[in-house]
């Protein structure tokens, strides 16, 4: 599992609220993309002077010749990754990495190249792979002043169901791998935020401490219409959730 410790200059101890947008499942290139809803997310995100972005991968349609998705009515996937890279150009310094997606990872396994791992070096931002546990460390509690410090599990997701319980489980059972505040997880393209609390014993002080937790789902910027349709699929909610983080003591919440 990759560490990394996010640095940027928004990170200060005068913040005190940040604003993470994870972005994921975009599907550039699909016939379904919204891309009018995804340049309002764009919009936003940089008139947000709290803002910093998280890319959770399947940021490209990445249709294939033996892949599920149709080739013939899908743009060609190195066109993909140049509209999407121009699409994301106003917001590239606020970005803070991007994460593998199962789209991409198709042309992994046939030619060793990661379009994921392009789009990352063209935006000059990290590449993660498929996980990627972060540090986030701002502000200042009172009255200790020292830095909030916050932990945050990232992947894209597998799995799911057509229920929105199912769709949820695919980012809840990762606190079954990892202790963290925040987990975010793709996939299922349902947005959604389930606090949770966990007991973790401090054998130092002899105590049993609460840690609370919030798994969150990124949604998706796919209209309803050619698989989802012909699965039977419900519409879902199109869009980004925004992850609030507190700078003056470690508190967490998300919008939809």
């Amino acid at each position: 599992m990759n560490f990394h410790t996010v640095k940027h200059p928004l990170l200060t101890d005068k913040l005190k609220e940040l604003h993470l947008y994870p972005v994921g499942d975009t599907h550039v290139g699909d016939p379904c993309f919204d891309d009018k809803l995804f340049m309002e997310t764009i919009k936003q995100i940089k008139e947000d002077e709290n803002a910093l972005c998280l890319l959770t991968g399947d940021m490209i349609n990445n249709a294939l010749k033996d892949s599920v998705s149709n080739v013939y009515d899908s743009m060609r996937p190195a066109d993909e990754i140049r509209y999407f890279v121009k699409l994301l150009e106003p917001i590239k310094d606020k970005l803070i990495g991007v994460i593998n997606g199962n789209h991409c990872i198709r042309t992994d396994k046939h030619s060793d190249i990661s379009p994921a791992e392009v789009i990352a070096a063209k935006l000059n931002t990290p590449y993660f792979g498929d996980e990627v546990f972060m540090k986030i460390a701002f502000g200042q509690t009172v009255p200790h002043h020292n830095q909030v410090y916050y932990g945050v599990f990232a992947y894209h997701g597998a799995g799911g169901g057509r229920l929105a319980g199912s769709k949820v489980n695919v980012v809840q059972r990762m606190t079954q791998v990892v202790i963290a505040d925040i987990y975010i997880a793709g996939h299922t393209h349902q947005m959604s935020a389930v606090p949770q609390m966990i007991y973790v014993p401090d054998l130092r002080t002899n105590k049993v401490n609460e840690q609370k937790m919030l798994c969150v789902s990124t949604g998706s910027y796919l209209k309803r219409d050619g698989y989802p349709a012909q699965k039977g699929l419900p519409a879902l909610v199109l869009g980004s959730p925004v992850i609030i983080m507190s700078g003056k003591k470690k508190e967490v919440r998300a919008v939809i």
